[in-house]
């Protein structure tokens, strides 16, 4: 896969603070990329080094397999980003604020302001002032204006930010169609695993400056599968013949046996052979973990959230 983005060790210190840390990201063509991490993480920094706003301490950056650092005219003109809040002229209608922008970035093509509207689904509030839009609908706008000069990469820096739920599910029905209908990567910085999940098809995790996690979303969901809980009077006992039955079994500091799903009926095996050795059996149940706990559990293992 031809990579959109590729990043080398990239590195911002501020003084004797380093905010990234060396961190090394891989971003594929026709990718939804999340890019997750708790607030403060690194992300809006990582996101101003990619977009050329801020120049890093260390580290090389390649966008569509050119260096930022000596083509970044050419560069930024394939790419449109909505960083933090959207910027716009509230005196101005929808179409008015797509038509000045148009100008600037000498767009041609009369019906590309009417083809935005509708992707982004503003065309029935073309002529109305944006000061009287919903924040979601303010959001649309900024993401329209990003899309207007016709991307390859699409930069979105916590789009969903203080939605309300249906605003989130519009800004993620939108994002979602955007490579199989117009062929753009979406780079999209979050702190909220659940909407990334649903967006995504790569994720990468930064934490107090690290990139912690990088890889498909499927990767991080095995990470989340169902183990089986058990609880007896004697788990030493139990973890040996557990052991001896071939299965990966964990013992906690609470002494209960921990071992990965596998079917019923070996379950049902495991519990006889268990009361073939007189032990007692408490407890015997499920336990599943979201890709939520996944993420806290990451991100705490890598220093806490901050």
């Amino acid at each position: 896969m031809t990579k959109i983005i590729e990043a080398t060790q990239l590195t911002k210190e501020y003084k004797k603070t380093t905010v990234v840390n060396q961190i090394n990201l891989s971003v594929g063509q026709g990718d939804i990329y999340g890019f997750l991490g708790p607030n403060g993480a690194g992300k809006t920094t990582t996101i101003r080094m990619l977009l050329g706003l801020i120049k890093p301490t260390k580290g090389d950056i390649k966008i569509f397999g050119k260096e930022l650092a000596s083509h970044r005219i050419d560069i930024l003109k394939g790419i449109g980003s909505l960083v933090e809040y959207p910027s716009y002229y509230g005196n101005l209608t929808g179409f008015e604020n797509l038509e000045a922008i148009r100008r600037l970035l000498r767009v041609e093509g009369n019906n590309r302001i009417k083809e935005i509207l509708h992707t982004v689904g503003l065309l029935n509030a073309k002529d109305k002032l944006v000061k009287t839009y919903s924040l979601g609908m303010k959001q649309r706008l900024g993401i329209g204006i990003a899309l207007l000069g016709s991307p390859k990469l699409l930069i979105l820096d916590e789009p969903t930010n203080g939605l309300d739920p249906a605003g989130i599910q519009e800004i993620r029905e939108l994002i979602k169609g955007l490579p199989s209908q117009f062929g753009i990567t979406v780079m999209i910085s979050s702190h909220l695993l659940s909407e990334v999940d649903q967006m995504a098809n790569k994720v990468g995790i930064i934490n107090r400056g690290n990139l912690i996690f990088q890889d498909h979303i499927e990767e991080l969901r095995k990470k989340s599968s169902t183990k089986i809980n058990i609880r007896v009077n004697n788990p030493r006992l139990a973890e040996s013949i557990i052991k001896k039955e071939g299965l990966d079994v964990a013992l906690t500091a609470k002494e209960e046996l921990f071992i990965n799903e596998c079917e019923d009926g070996k379950i049902a095996y495991i519990v006889e052979q268990l009361m073939r050795q007189q032990l007692s059996i408490y407890r015997v149940y499920e336990e599943k973990r979201s890709l939520e706990d996944i993420f806290l559990e990451l991100t705490s293992e890598a220093g806490g959230v901050s």
